[in-house]
């Protein structure tokens, strides 16, 4: 008998070496915790927590998958350690809402991170360990950098997670979102973006900068070239819709304007423009599908216009190249370094787009004018979540 009690504690000790957990508070309950205890609690919006996690993760891990969900408190990642230890980790990260006590009669409430993980592949049974260590040290040296901060609370009680945009049993919650623009088609309108942002998502919910929400219904899929089109089922006022100038006649030089909605939780429900130029015709690995630009752009851009100098489209911004992953693999760091997907395949998934007229004695429109004229025809793409749908976070951009 103790030969197999012996035995069990070393199998218990095994499994327990191929996990890890880390919680910032220690609790019996979530719903009460002993009197007398103290807890570190972290003061800032959930919206700034997740994006100083993020950072933490992308300087310290090649990310195979990535997912996200402010509302519900949870972020998901799966990648490869590039410090010490280069071990396959599947992170859960769980933040979770504390009210705690700093004097007698007052409280305050912040949040902790509940992290589990563990180890992918045969030798990764160390790697949890380390990989939930190297997230928490690492997230607590960026707290100032995003206005954050720890406050010691005694008698720490965990909350429910106060969900900015409560959802009620039943109801579909956004899956994945980033830019779409729309396009004249006669007296109807449609919506160009990305296919990577609706996938194959049923139902998809557009969002325009007045706060009006409709519907639309994916016409087109294009998955090969990330592409898709959109009809929309109810638009209150018809926007001055973009038109489309074909890629082909379009060189290395010329001046570009990016208009999307990056970083929306973060950075607000109003779009941002950006301006840079064609830097290549072609993208990575020669792919003459594509155009590297040197213009700005961050998670959320993905499926926005990008317009010449005469406000025309002339593709449609993709993805951007990982400044982190290739400085950790080459030792340098690419600077301008974004992709747009060429016109010229948007007409060839639609023909009968409006096409811009081929006049070279047009003026430039600046900036200013081009985004005061044309902002209103840039929404949000939201797929929304619900039964047979399928999308993934716009996290590649």
């Amino acid at each position: 008998m103790k030969r197999f009690g012996l035995l069990f504690l070393l199998c218990i000790f095994f499994l327990v070496g191929c996990s890890a957990h880390y919680s910032s508070i220690q609790s019996d309950s979530q719903q009460a915790t002993a009197d007398n205890r103290t807890a570190q609690i972290i003061i800032g919006s959930p919206q700034r927590i997740f994006s100083a996690l993020t950072d933490v993760i992308e300087e310290n891990f090649i990310i195979y998958s990535h997912r996200l969900n402010v509302d519900t408190g949870k972020l998901l990642f799966k990648g490869k350690g590039t410090a010490a230890l280069r071990g396959d980790v599947e992170v859960i990260i769980t933040l979770k809402q504390v009210t705690g006590s700093i004097e007698r009669d007052k409280t305050i409430s912040g949040y902790s991170l509940d992290m589990t993980s563990k180890g992918i592949g045969s030798n990764a049974s160390m790697f949890p360990q380390y990989a939930v260590d190297n997230i928490n040290t690492a997230f607590q040296k960026r707290l100032a950098e995003y206005d954050l901060s720890l406050v010691s609370v005694n008698n720490p009680r965990i909350e429910r997670f106060d969900s900015p945009t409560p959802q009620t049993p039943g109801q579909k919650r956004p899956s994945s979102q980033g830019t779409g623009f729309i396009v004249g088609l006669g007296r109807f309108s449609i919506v160009v973006t990305n296919y990577h942002i609706v996938n194959e998502a049923k139902d998809v919910e557009i969002a325009f900068s007045d706060g009006h929400v409709t519907t639309g219904k994916v016409l087109k899929r294009d998955k090969q070239n990330d592409l898709a089109i959109i009809s929309l089922d109810d638009i209150r006022q018809k926007p001055i819709g973009f038109k489309i100038f074909p890629s082909h006649k379009v060189s290395p030089g010329q001046d570009v304007l990016v208009i999307g909605y990056p970083m929306e939780a973060l950075l607000g429900w109003q779009p941002g423009i950006s301006k840079g130029m064609i830097s290549s015709i072609v993208g990575l690995n020669n792919d003459s599908r594509h155009f590297r630009i040197t213009a700005r752009i961050n998670p959320g851009n993905s499926g926005g216009p990008l317009l010449d100098a005469q406000g025309r489209v002339i593709g449609i911004v993709s993805h951007r190249l990982n400044q982190l992953y290739v400085a950790k693999a080459t030792g340098q760091i690419p600077e301008g370094t974004n992709f747009a997907i060429k016109s010229s395949l948007l007409l060839n998934l639609y023909p009968d787009l409006e096409c811009a007229v081929d006049d070279k004695e047009i003026a430039p429109i600046s900036g200013e004018r081009l985004f005061s004229v044309y902002s209103k025809a840039v929404v949000v793409v939201r797929s929304v979540k619900g039964t047979g749908n399928s999308a993934s976070n716009d996290s590649g951009n």
